[in-house]
């Protein structure tokens, strides 16, 4: 399997579960996609998580916040 098909997080993701993402790929981007098209969305990187927390956001926030 290529690697970034890892990093793929669905867009009912929350903050929380990208952070689990970045973390358990090693890798510095999640590729947000659709769920039932996998249609590319956006991608999070550890920055956009640090903002969006700075921002307000909670760790239960949904992802499409800080795209």
């Amino acid at each position: 399997m290529e690697w970034w098909r890892r990093t793929i997080i669905s867009t009912t993701a929350t903050i929380k579960d990208v952070v689990k993402n970045l973390s358990e790929t090693g890798a510095q981007i999640s590729l947000v996609v659709e769920p039932d098209s996998l249609n590319l969305v956006g991608v999070v990187t550890d920055g956009d998580v640090r903002k969006g927390l700075l921002a307000g956001h909670a760790l239960d926030s949904s992802v499409s916040t800080i795209i």
